[in-house]
């Protein structure tokens, strides 16, 4: 995880996107984007540790369903050796 963060912190900042996700207008993208990053790690541990189901994964990660984000699979299952 990024210097500073916990799974606290982490859970914290899904929260914060799932709530900034369920907005139909003016949503903030740039921030949505960022917390993406900042929870990059933690995303990638949980599914590579627990058997989630991708509907269970993509309702925690909404921002997941956008088509901004679809590099972000691409990366969750790029070199598992690399985390940034």
């Amino acid at each position: 995880m990024p210097e500073g963060e916990t799974e606290e912190t982490c859970k914290e900042h899904v929260k914060a996107m799932k709530k900034e996700m369920t907005r139909t207008t003016n949503r903030n993208v740039a921030m949505v984007k960022d917390l993406m990053e900042i929870t990059h790690a933690y995303r990638r541990e949980q599914f590579m540790k627990d058997t989630v189901p991708i509907s269970k994964f993509l309702e925690d990660y909404p921002a997941l369903k956008t088509a901004f984000e679809v590099s972000e699979y691409l990366r969750l299952f790029s070199n598992p050796n690399n985390d940034t």
